[in-house]
Formats: structure tokens, C-alpha cells, sequence
């Protein structure tokens, strides 16, 4: 049996719902409350609900706020044919049409029986027992089985083992991205190489800032020191000139005595 469309009239929190199933292995995800563990119930109840039946459990899924009952309808394939069941609590009637050659079933036991066949488990504690698995069922399984149910669920939604390896790969690399980028957002007693490296970029521009103020001060010193050097270049030449000059005039002088004397002895 493949199941293909699931829809519900006034159906506990559901006023209408219409459920495609795919083919293959079909996950239902949503939050808490919002109504998985009612269509795992609806569709227990297609198989194996009484619609005549007006026990507690029968009244507590109808429609809150609602008096009228509810409807089912289950479609399926089987053995290469379309199969309609439709249950009608409300009429407490319950239809099973093959949908390719018109054949319709509308009484209970004929219904069951060929549910049973197609299903191979006509009782409904056995169902339970062996192809239905609740989440009270899977909080029992051990580690090992949930990382490969987690495997075999992964690899239906992404098309494959290969996809499944690569979303593993995918979550590794986004929880070493999370630890490199530990203390970006908010502080971290332990924060990852991208905010230490922030950092240490930070302490070596405040070293730097430093380093080119020591920089400038020494280049304001050098100029200094060289314009006092071509400063003194400068005096030392015209002092050395002076002196030429000083000498030239005592030479002239002693020169102009010893006229002066050779004058007066004349």
C-alpha cells in the first residue's frame, strides 16, 4: 500500500486539511501543537475507525466547538490500482472505491477484510505493534539507532548519501565558523581566532601609531641637526675668510712700516 492524499473535515484542530504524500519515505516536520500526531491519528483511524462508532475517542476528534462529526478520506495505491476510502462519521458511513475499474465496497466487514489483505495486517493492535511507530516509540531507540535514523531521514530529504555526508560536512564547517567567530557579537570569555586576531590587529595599530610618532620626532631631530651642521659649514668659512683676510692686512701692515722706516732714513 502507497499512500498518496490524506484529507480531513473538521478533524480535531483541522477545519480542513489536504496532506500530499510523496512517494517513498514522507517526513511531517512542524512545531509542537501543530498537529503532526493528528494526521498519524487520522490515518489510523481511516484504516482501522469504526464511523458507526460513538465512543469517547470518536468524540474527542471531532472539531473543537463544532457538534458535527468528521470526515476522513485516505487514496492509496495497491497493486498498480488507485483506491478511494472515505469515512463519514457524521453519516457514519464508509466508502472503498477502486478508483480504476469503479468497484465500490460499502459494507464494514468487506472494507476490513480487504484492508487486511492489502495492508497485511488486518488487526489493529498489530499494526501498532509493528508498522506504526509513535514518538514515545522513538524516545525509547538508543543513540546509535537515532544517528541512523537521523542518516536514513537525512538522506530522504536531500536526495541521497552523498547529500547526507555533505550536510554533515555543511553543519561541521558551520560549527567551527560559529567557534572562529566566538566573541564578535558578544563578549567571550574564550573568544575565537577571529576576534584574537581583531585584536592583536588593533594592539599592533596602537604600536604602530607609536612607532610613527618616535618616527617623526627623530626626522624633526635629523633636520634640526643638519641645519645646525650646514649652519656651522658656514661660520667655519667665513672665519676661515677672516683670518685670510686678518693675516693679509698685518702683512700689509708690517709692510708699510718698513716703508715708512726706509722713508725716514732716506
Amino acid at each position: 500500500m502507497i499512500l498518496r492524499n490524506l484529507n480531513l473535515y473538521n478533524y480535531k484542530k483541522f477545519d480542513q486539511l489536504a496532506l500530499q504524500i510523496g512517494p517513498g519515505l514522507t517526513v511531517i516536520k512542524g512545531r509542537n501543537e501543530a498537529g503532526k500526531s493528528t494526521v498519524q491519528d487520522a490515518l489510523m483511524l481511516s484504516l482501522f475507525g469504526d464511523p458507526r462508532s460513538r465512543a469517547a475517542a470518536v468524540n474527542q476528534r471531532r472539531r473543537w466547538g463544532r457538534d458535527s462529526y468528521f470526515k476522513v478520506e485516505l487514496e492509496f495505491d495497491w497493486d498498480g490500482q488507485a483506491f478511494k476510502l472515505e469515512k463519514d462519521f457524521d453519516a457514519k458511513t464508509e466508502h472503498l472505491t477502486n478508483i480504476c475499474n469503479g468497484e465500490e465496497l460499502t459494507e464494514r466487514d468487506a472494507i476490513h477484510r480487504r484492508l487486511a489483505e492489502m495492508t497485511g495486517l488486518g488487526a489493529e493492535e498489530l499494526f501498532r505493534a509493528t508498522a506504526c511507530v509513535t514518538q514515545s516509540n522513538i524516545a525509547h531507540i538508543n543513540g546509535k539507532g537515532k544517528e541512523q535514523i537521523s542518516d536514513q531521514l537525512q538522506s530522504v530529504i536531500t536526495g541521497g548519501a552523498e547529500d547526507t555526508v555533505a550536510t554533515r560536512a555543511a553543519a561541521s564547517l558551520q560549527a567551527k565558523a560559529a567557534d572562529l567567530r566566538k566573541g564578535l557579537d558578544r563578549p567571550a570569555n574564550n573568544p575565537g581566532a577571529i576576534k584574537e586576531a581583531q585584536e592583536y590587529a588593533e594592539r599592533l595599530k596602537v604600536e604602530l601609531t607609536a612607532k610613527k610618532a618616535d618616527l617623526d620626532r627623530l626626522l624633526l631631530a635629523t633636520e634640526t641637526v643638519n641645519a645646525a651642521g650646514e649652519d656651522s659649514e658656514d661660520k667655519r668659512r667665513r672665519l676661515e675668510a677672516a683670518q685670510a683676510l686678518l693675516a693679509k692686512c698685518e702683512k700689509r701692515a708690517k709692510l708699510c712700516a718698513v716703508l715708512e722706516a726706509a722713508s725716514e732714513a732716506e
